[in-house]
């Protein structure tokens, strides 16, 4: 959520996100997602 949020932040000022904003965005929110289902899992 936190990655999202600044990621939000910085592309106001810029109409298109670049493609690497979009992939490390897509990458942290996976990231994000195996954690928690690795937390949850133990």
């Amino acid at each position: 959520m936190k990655l999202f949020k600044i990621s939000q932040k910085k592309d106001r000022p810029s109409i298109r996100p670049s493609q690497k904003e979009i992939e490390w965005t897509k990458f942290g929110c996976q990231a994000n997602q195996v954690a928690q289902e690795m937390y949850l899992g133990f």
